[in-house]
């Protein structure tokens, strides 16, 4: 969540960027940050087939020497190493894995509203050095949230301590498809590499370094707009829709900070649920470095979340505050009664003297007590600040298992696993459905409702015989499984004909 003047702790406040040479439109860069110097050194031409053969790619190791290469790792599709030649002067050795969280004994931290955007990556000899640098494209599994999240690079050299990652900028960013094309490729599977992707192309990180650090990690945050101010004051706006903004007067600080502005839309299906129609809710606007207090007070800027003409005497319009710090979850508190707010068209102005939190609850309700509307608005932003991933929903089968009368469907929410290998370790099951990348929030539980010619059974804890479910009063499927990214998330469910003399079929 922080970037440039902000309180990460343990972290470095340089902001991850990735250079032209990689063609990624989609890794953000601040635009304050100083960028590395220029990699000055020689870098060498390849030749067109001299370099080692990849077919083969890697699992966890692969052997590099002078001639440099293009490794692809077929553990999990996308990883891929380019070294130019000339990077190691001597055959080198290179480690390159998947990590779980749950492995590492000083984690990245995270701040609210962050996680993984994939799996930690492992990578030796630590404090290797290269005569130039070393491209590392990693595939990320986390939704922008239409545009409004970010992922931003960490690494950690030791193992305990974790600082943000600028990638080296170099001067010729062709060498890197130059060293790819040059690579002899003998697998028709490996020649385009992007169609064997369990992701899209747009969801590669490329990271430019010449040191090897001990861990990799790349985050999914909140999108952030960071502004250098000093005394003469400024505003920090989002370019999507400038009415969302914070306004510095002179003198508001003293010395020049970095300022970021943090925006988060609350789906419209979340807030239905929450408060039915009565209620409308704005976006989440977050004034970074928070808890900061300023020598003037600052001006905010959110858009209203209804049409102004929906606005009647009966309307009551609350503003939520949160001054918790970044690393601390948010505690809401309605300070309308202590902050004037002023209706400007559309848009709701207001003053404040430190940097927090902020939206706006519009009740239509007179009838709802505005105590009861802050209770579901903490239970609304509780929901919403779970992390949104892609997986994939896939659903196997196997017929006459665990007896010859019962059929088993198993249900897997994937997202870096994929399914072929999914199939390979299920011995017996064939896949019924594989979708499209879905989004699903990291913590939800998903549902299943089962349709047609389909009966559910259980296992009587007693007698340990198998019996129908009654789905008399509903068809969704009582057991729930919650999902967790870069885990198994998994539901077995053993069924039958409801019918028997009709075949199992259904939805």
């Amino acid at each position: 969540m922080a970037a440039g003047g902000t309180n990460r702790p343990s972290k470095s406040t340089n902001e991850s960027n990735c250079s032209s040479c990689c063609g990624n439109k989609t890794q953000d860069v601040s635009p304050v940050l100083p960028p590395k110097p220029l990699y000055a050194a020689d870098m060498i031409k390849p030749v067109p087939g001299k370099n080692p053969s990849s077919r083969a790619g890697f699992l966890c190791s692969f052997l590099v020497d002078a001639r440099g290469g293009a490794m692809t790792g077929h553990r999990h599709w996308g990883m891929r190493l380019v070294i130019p030649p000339g990077a190691v002067m001597q055959p080198t050795r290179i480690n390159c894995r998947y990590q779980p969280l749950s492995s590492l004994k000083f984690p990245p931290p995270f701040l609210e509203r962050e996680a993984l955007a994939s799996r930690v990556i492992e990578i030796s000899p630590a404090t290797q050095t290269f005569r130039s640098p070393v491209l590392i494209e990693i595939p990320h599994f986390a939704s922008n949230a239409g545009a409004e999240r970010e992922t931003v690079i960490l690494r950690s050299n030791d193992g305990e301590t974790w600082s943000q990652h600028v990638s080296d900028t170099v001067e010729d960013g062709e060498i890197y498809q130059d060293v790819v094309t040059s690579v002899t490729l003998e697998e028709s599977e490996l020649e385009r590499i992007y169609d064997a992707l369990e992701v899209t192309r747009g969801r590669v990180v490329r990271v430019l370094t010449s040191t090897f650090p001990k861990y990799f990690a790349i985050i999914t945050r909140i999108r952030e707009e960071v502004r250098s101010l000093g005394v003469e004051g400024g505003k920090v706006a989002l370019p999507q829709d400038p009415r969302c903004r914070a306004t510095f007067p002179k003198n508001a600080v003293h010395k020049k900070i970095k300022v970021g502005l943090q925006v988060q839309t609350i789906t419209s299906e979340l807030v239905q649920a929450a408060f039915g129609r009565s209620v409308d809710v704005s976006k989440i606007i977050a004034i970074e470095p928070r808890k900061r207090k300023f020598h003037q007070p600052i001006f905010v800027s959110i858009p209203l979340p209804c049409s102004p003409s929906k606005l009647n005497n009966s309307t009551n319009i609350r503003l939520m505050c949160s001054v918790t710090s970044c690393s601390d979850p948010a505690t809401w508190e309605d300070m309308t009664g202590s902050t004037p707010l002023e209706l400007n068209k559309d848009v709701v102005h207001f003053s404040t003297k430190v940097s927090a939190l902020f939206w706006l609850v519009v009740i239509h309700d007179n009838q709802r007590d505005a105590s009861s509307a802050l209770t579901l608005a903490t239970r609304l932003y509780e929901e919403s600040r779970l992390v949104p991933y892609l997986a994939r929903i896939s659903i196997f089968y196997r017929e006459k298992f665990p007896k010859a009368w019962v059929d088993t469907l198993r249900i897997y929410c994937m997202t870096d696993d994929k399914a072929e290998k999914v199939v390979q370790s299920l011995q017996g099951f064939r896949p019924l459905v594989i979708s499209r990348e879905v989004e699903v929030t990291s913590g939800s539980k998903i549902a299943v409702k089962l349709g047609g010619n389909i009966l559910q059974l259980s296992e009587d804890p007693f007698t340990r015989e198998l019996i129908p479910v009654s789905t008399i009063r509903s068809t969704f499927v009582r057991e729930t499984f919650t999902f967790t990214a870069f885990q198994e998330n998994t539901l077995t469910l053993l069924v039958q004909p409801r019918e028997s003399s009709k075949p199992l079929q259904g939805s």
